[in-house]
């Protein structure tokens, strides 16, 4: 498995790239910090571990019915039971937002729906009225005239009733993918993981050291 050290990225594509394979193949992210508050801090400009694995997760082309969260760090920690119950209370606030956002987003559509249902109709009536008379009127110089006055009607009434259409069926759903995530997050397993630097021995003889973990309780 691949470990994404967060904060450094000189190749994010690729490195994203692998964690969504790590995801799809076992359920699982990984992720490498240098100490267990970096999961909610973020410090000197670099995002903070939990929305790091909220980004992959809203990346993902779809989401594991459960989800492992492996955290290596150089050091065991005395105490990370602490550490990964403030992880879990700081996805569900995120998902309780993120989730309140998607349904503004999408009652905002609905409020507007029926006023622009309204001004859709009067504008497509308006594009009739200005096409029948084109059709019944003599001049040459006025036809062109109406049949322009209904097309630009005719794309009004689309435009007007595309938008709080598209709210209430596309817009909002990415802030509630995102919600997902973080709920996700807030049920998922955590494991802490030490990985110990490999001894120069170790190295000539070809055994490496396995990294050792340390559960905690969900």
């Amino acid at each position: 498995m691949m470990a994404v050290r967060h904060g450094k990225r000189p190749e994010l594509a690729r490195a994203l790239e692998a964690a969504h394979e790590q995801l799809e193949h076992d359920g699982s992210i990984e992720i490498e910090l240098q100490s267990l508050d970096r999961l909610l801090g973020d410090r000197d400009g670099v995002e903070s571990g939990a929305d790091y694995l909220a980004g992959v997760l809203e990346s993902a082309r779809r989401l594991p019915a459960g989800l492992v969260v492996r955290v290596v760090l150089p050091l065991r920690p005395r105490t990370a039971e602490e550490g990964v119950a403030a992880f879990r209370k700081h996805c569900r606030a995120r998902a309780e937002v993120s989730w309140r956002e998607a349904m503004a987003v999408r009652r905002t559509g609905l409020r507007q729906l029926t006023p622009s249902m309204l001004a859709a109709f009067v504008a497509g009536a308006v594009a009739a009225g200005a096409s029948a008379l084109a059709e019944s009127a003599g001049s040459s110089l006025v036809v062109p005239l109406l049949y322009a006055v209904a097309g630009l009607c005719l794309i009004s009434a689309w435009v007007i009733l595309w938008m709080p259409v598209e709210e209430v069926l596309f817009d909002w759903r990415p802030k509630a993918h995102v919600a997902e995530g973080y709920d996700l997050l807030a049920r998922a397993s955590v494991e802490i993981v030490e990985r110990k630097p490999v001894r120069p021995r170790a190295i000539q003889g070809g055994a490496r050291r396995a990294p050792r973990r340390v559960p905690v309780s969900r």
